[in-house]
């Protein structure tokens, strides 16, 4: 794939200190669906800088272990978990919907299996779509600035004006990575994304995700690709809601 301009994040070079180096802590995690544990006690660190690989079986608990990480698990009242997240330093069972909300805009990109993009609008407009919800939207020159550069990085530039119906499957993961690296963010989550294409097109975008973490993106994604996994620095296999198997940052 041809070099992009690449897109400024606000990762920053890892500290010296390690308690400044975590980015996410995650202390004895449970959760339950009904009668169902499906996270039993989960104790995960993640570091600034790292791409770390969220493996194991289907039911195994790491879409809804990404979910609690990235916010998305909330209930009016509350966390709807046991344990202890902290993203940021900043507990987020102590966060308020609204709280986790600009949270979630500011500092954390998602990235699904399905791409989410609305058939009516143009991949430039999909892309401005957090601006549209933010509780600080930037101005419209700034975001469409800002959008058109997201485009560009993911290889895009020249697609602004097609809408998703006109877009292979690939094209369309890339519109919808371009969304989430609108407001620069600290963390890209991503769930299986590349779940939907095929061999030659998943590849492109894991150079992509390998690309945009070499800019200091810290990433998280959870794959049953093998060659997903082997593309990030670090494993963390789960097993019926339990870690089973933890490779260690690399110092």
């Amino acid at each position: 794939m041809p070099s992009e301009p690449s897109i400024e994040t606000t990762a920053q070079p890892r500290p010296t200190d390690r308690a400044t180096q975590d980015l996410i802590t995650v202390s004895n995690l449970r959760k339950r669906f009904g009668d169902t544990e499906v996270l039993r006690g989960i104790d995960l660190t993640i570091q600034r800088g790292e791409m770390v690989a969220l493996t194991g079986r289907s039911g195994s608990g790491k879409s809804t272990l990404l979910h609690i990480i990235g916010g998305l698990d909330y209930r009016q009242g509350g966390q709807s978990y046991q344990g202890k997240v902290e993203l940021m330093g900043r507990d987020l069972g102590q966060l308020t919907d609204a709280e986790l909300s600009a949270l979630r805009n500011r500092h954390i990109g998602f990235v699904f299996q399905a791409f989410h993009l609305l058939s009516h609008l143009s991949c430039l407009d999909n892309v401005l779509l957090p601006n549209a919800f933010a509780h600080e939207p930037l101005s419209k020159a700034d975001a469409e600035q800002r959008a058109m550069l997201a485009l560009t990085r993911v290889g895009l530039g020249d697609k602004r004006r097609s809408r998703p119906s006109e877009l292979s499957g690939g094209q369309k993961q890339r519109v919808a990575i371009a969304r989430a690296l609108l407001f620069r963010p600290t963390l890209l989550l991503c769930d299986e994304p590349t779940g939907n294409l095929d061999d030659y097109t998943g590849q492109q975008i894991i150079d992509l995700f390998q690309e945009l973490h070499r800019d200091g993106l810290t990433m998280v994604l959870v794959t049953h690709e093998p060659r997903v996994a082997q593309a990030t620095t670090r494993r963390v296999q789960l097993q019926s809601g339990r870690i089973v198997d933890k490779e260690e940052p690399a110092p």
